[in-house]
């Protein structure tokens, strides 16, 4: 093969090489965009969010696929003001138990039995995944590079 050819075929390689470089980089940036905007949006949730006791009125097993089950509970609450609000979630307890409920205290009647504040960290993992997409692919593109001009 012609020394022509060798050079061509490398530099073919090295533009597809940069291109998934790039691509990387592009969904890295989504990610961080998507996990940063999360995070904000938990944040400003977990600010408005209040707490109530709720009663569990009901508790059914859920069959899902292959024969597996998840137990879900339908709860009530009263906010103060008086409106009582009554929901459904996947949840550990039995008909009369007493269960903390979080509320948006612009929105009460979308409540969950969990707190807007662990979202934040399943947005946090995206934020580092995404940089680290963002960091990695083009820093061992340019160790390639490198090596490569250096003859390694």
């Amino acid at each position: 093969m012609s020394r022509a050819l060798v050079v061509v075929g490398k530099g073919a390689l090295w533009l597809i090489l940069a291109a998934v470089t790039v691509s990387f980089a592009f969904f890295g940036y989504g990610f961080v965009r998507a996990g940063l905007d999360g995070v904000a949006e938990a944040s400003a949730r977990a600010e408005r969010e209040q707490t109530a006791d709720g009663t569990v009125l009901e508790r059914q097993e859920v069959g899902l696929p292959q024969g597996q089950s998840t137990t879900r509970i339908l709860v009530r609450y009263t906010v103060p003001g008086g409106a009582s609000y009554t929901f459904s979630q996947g949840g550990d307890g039995n008909v009369g138990d007493t269960v903390v409920i979080h509320y948006d205290s612009q929105r009460p009647d979308s409540a969950s039995l969990y707190s807007a504040g662990g979202d934040e960290v399943g947005n946090g993992l995206l934020v580092a995944v995404g940089g680290s997409l963002m960091v990695l692919p083009p820093l061992v593109f340019i160790v390639g590079v490198v090596r490569s001009v250096r003859g390694r």
